[in-house]
């Protein structure tokens, strides 16, 4: 553990999973709707949209899992998006430079 970051590296340990990770259940949720922290806990509320409410002009959206974790988790937790964030960014970029190339080297190709 760096000196820097010790405040919110979680200690490191050998870690063996068990089971089938195929047999997971997963729940899809279009975003997070809350997060309440309480001691050692926190637990972050997801939902998923139902729809649009034209009457009332508002998303309809309904709780569909809650996710409970001992704060200790939360670095990990974070480190974990954060990894997935700048990856997913990076592709992006990728792509989005490949798409210019491409579209650049068409526009010289009908130039010729």
């Amino acid at each position: 553990m760096s000196k820097k970051n010790k405040d919110i590296e979680a200690p490191q340990r050998k870690v063996k999973l068990v089971g089938d990770m195929l047999q997971v259940d997963e729940v899809y949720a279009d975003g997070i709707s809350g997060v309440i922290g309480r001691g050692a806990i926190i637990k972050l509320d997801f939902y998923r949209i139902l729809g649009f409410d034209e009457k009332e002009e508002a998303e309809v959206r309904q709780i569909v899992q809650r996710l409970v974790l001992p704060t200790s988790a939360v670095p990990v937790l974070a480190q974990a998006i954060k990894g997935v964030t700048e990856a997913g960014q990076k592709s992006m970029e990728q792509a989005q430079q490949r798409a210019e190339a491409s579209s650049s080297n068409k526009k010289k190709k009908k130039k010729s």
